[in-house]
């Protein structure tokens, strides 16, 4: 009797990775059962009809599975109905991406978008796409048009955010950081915040209740607040606002210089461009006093147009420099939450209704004595009970506040475990406050000792070869369902794997390779069946919502802040990603750019015909302004191009810090 192989060949795997899941099931129970089969006694029909009997189908469709096993091999136990592909939808590619456009430029709503598509249809406009006027269908519009299948080919939210808005708002690629290998002292960040309370400064702001300004420096290894300074904001006579200036920064830098030194091996203070800058004429007074160590980084300005020749953003600092001093941040204005006077976090979205009967009764008495003698004043400003705290108490209050939080052993801190900088502790009881070091233990008699024994895992000597198999051996219920999140990435929380407390794993959608080794590009749109093996979550395999195999994915590395080969590194790659996450939409809109290239043109000529001594400085800052424009454009590249990255070969610190 012939013996049906139905083995898959390494030539055939990616084609059977694609399958569905309940196909992969059913060539494993065929192949078990021509097995038996084959090594049965017996005539062959009885064999097949016992076949039939256990897999409870008729034994005609058993006989012809089998012939069409030892025709075809494998291929011959499969259901192709059911990989059977849907058929291409009758919307052109052209009309997509034209759709795609309209969606992207209407500010507030696609449906605005595909108003307009049906409006022109209607007029008789021509459509991009289509050669003819494409017909009406059932419902009254053209086959695809509806509105629930217009939106399938909408630009995907991050998309919008990004042309809308701008870089700032979009999900864009990031570089991870991490804590472990930075040691302390080697990067120093300086911020001004404002804090989220009202206070008086009797005799100093006479009529109005004040916030308070701070300027800190802030070590990133301990995440110690080793400097801070406070200062009232007031106001001028003329209503502008006294802010933290410059002069003050200088005062700070110079403190931690004194007080709290830099390292032997460099010192790099991250600064940013507006309050707590550093310039350029201080920071080389800083490298002079300290032969170079101490070095100055700063955030990139987010200015530049996302299509080359269009128009450009406003001048700002790039606040994911900043992360770690935001959150350091918010722990500060947790912890004077208690404090009257609260003003809410963005006083136009959360502002205490009461704040407003406590300030007007509040200033009405700070008015009452505004004009009294400067003793007098203080006597009676004494003896008056003020809804609001007086500034002197609060800043006591403050230094206590943050001596408490610098004082707090019970700490989460990202790269502490990793730098040996955390201690186990153990306690007898669950309700005793007092937690013991663990070296106490050793201290303990020998059969009072608990001895905790760490699982030995011994290194494997097999491993799975194909990763196509992988979700066909872990089987659909150990599958997660998994969109593309934030920043491109699949996130896995560690306890949904383990049940542990650890950092959250990231795997980069972009990263996916399929069984040819071939990238593979993702719906952020859609849900996948992801499958991590907590034994190694190293990789990340996705499948489809059939759980046909897609590809795998490498888990994202944190990179220490102190390797700055592996930032650079890490650095390019973000870079790399960026520019695919924006390729497609520069491609869409590269027609803004041109009409912009002729706006600029058309004035120059105007400009130029101005003589006679009209203005002409400013009609010549113009026309550089307007040169370097038609240069860009000049110098846009081809969209159908791949870009392999954008702006300068050479790192620069100002480069580095954007990317983190």
């Amino acid at each position: 009797m012939t013996t049906i192989d139905l083995t898959i060949p390494d030539r055939d795997a990616a084609e059977f990775g694609n399958l569905e899941i309940r196909n992969k099931q059913a060539w494993m129970r065929w192949n078990e059962e021509f097995s038996k089969v084959a090594t049965g006694t017996g005539r062959i029909q009885d064999r097949l009809a016992a076949v039939a009997e256990r897999m409870g189908v008729t034994p005609r469709k058993v006989r012809h599975t089998y012939d069409q096993a030892r025709k075809l091999g494998w291929r011959g136990v499969i259901d192709w109905r059911v990989e059977r592909r849907r058929e291409e939808s009758e919307v052109p590619q052209e009309f997509r991406d034209w759709f795609k456009g309209l969606c992207e430029a209407e500010q507030r709503s696609c449906r605005q978008a595909w108003s307009k598509v049906v409006t022109l249809w209607q007029n008789g406009n021509d459509i991009p796409g289509y050669k003819v006027r494409p017909e009406a269908g059932p419902n009254g519009l053209p086959p695809g048009w509806s509105y629930a299948n217009a939106m399938r080919h909408a630009p995907t939210r991050n998309q919008r955010k990004l042309f809308r808005v701008g870089r700032s708002a979009a999900d864009m690629p990031l570089l991870i950081t991490t804590r472990a290998g930075l040691p302390v002292g080697k990067i120093y960040m300086f911020d001004d915040v404002w804090h989220d309370v009202l206070v008086n400064y009797v005799g100093v702001a006479k009529r109005n209740a004040i916030r308070p300004l701070e300027l800190a420096c802030i070590d990133l290894a301990s995440t110690a607040k080793v400097l801070y300074g406070l200062r009232p904001r007031l106001t001028n006579e003329d209503g502008s606002h006294d802010q933290i200036k410059e002069k003050e920064m200088r005062l700070l830098v110079t403190a931690v210089l004194l007080k709290c030194g830099y390292r032997r091996d460099g010192t790099i203070f991250t600064v940013e461009h507006g309050t707590a800058a550093i310039r350029k004429d201080f920071e080389d007074c800083i490298k002079v006093a300290t032969g170079g160590l101490v070095t100055v980084q700063r955030g990139g300005i987010l200015d530049k147009a996302l299509v080359p020749g269009g128009w450009g953003g406003p001048k700002r600092g790039n606040f994911r420099l900043k992360a770690s001093l935001e959150s350091l941040h918010a722990l500060g204005h947790n912890a004077r939450g208690l404090l009257p006077g609260q003003t809410g976090s963005n006083s136009r979205e959360n502002k205490p209704e009461k704040l407003s009967g406590i300030e007007q009764y509040n200033n009405q008495l700070l008015r009452e004595i505004e004009n009294l003698p400067m003793e007098r004043l203080q006597e009676i400003a004494a003896k008056l009970q003020f809804p609001l705290l007086h500034w002197h108490e609060y800043h006591k209050i403050m230094d206590d506040i943050y001596r408490w939080l610098d004082l707090r052993t019970g700490h989460e801190l990202e790269g502490w475990q990793e730098n040996l900088w955390t201690k186990q502790e153990y306690r007898l009881d669950p309700t005793d406050m007092r937690w013991l070091p663990a070296t106490h233990l050793q201290l303990l008699p020998q059969e009072n000792r608990e001895v905790v024994l760490s699982a030995i895992e011994r290194p494997g000597c097999m491993r799975i070869r194909k990763p196509e198999m992988v979700p066909m051996l872990l089987g659909p219920d150990l599958a997660m369902d998994k969109s593309v999140g934030a920043n491109g990435c699949f996130v896995m929380d560690q306890h949904e794997l383990t049940g542990g407390a650890s950092a959250p794993l990231r795997f980069p959608a972009h990263g996916i390779r399929n069984v040819l080794g071939q990238q593979v590009m993702l719906d952020t749109r859609k849900t996948y069946k992801v499958f991590v093996n907590p034994f190694d979550t190293g990789m990340l395999f996705v499948c489809d919502e059939g759980l046909r195999y897609i590809g795998y994915v490498r888990r994202q590395i944190a990179v220490s802040r102190a390797d700055m080969d592996a930032l650079h590194a890490a650095m390019g790659e973000a870079s790399h990603r960026r520019t695919d996450a924006e390729r497609e939409v520069r491609v869409r809109h590269a027609p803004e750019a041109d009409e912009r290239a002729a706006m600029v043109a058309h004035n120059q000529d105007v400009v130029g015909t101005i003589t006679g001594g009209v203005m002409p400085g400013k009609a010549r800052r113009v026309t550089k302004a307007d040169d370097a424009v038609l240069a860009e454009i000049a110098q846009r590249p081809d969209p159908d191009a791949h870009v392999e990255d954008e702006g300068e070969q050479v790192t620069k610190a100002g480069d580095l810090a954007d990317m983190m």
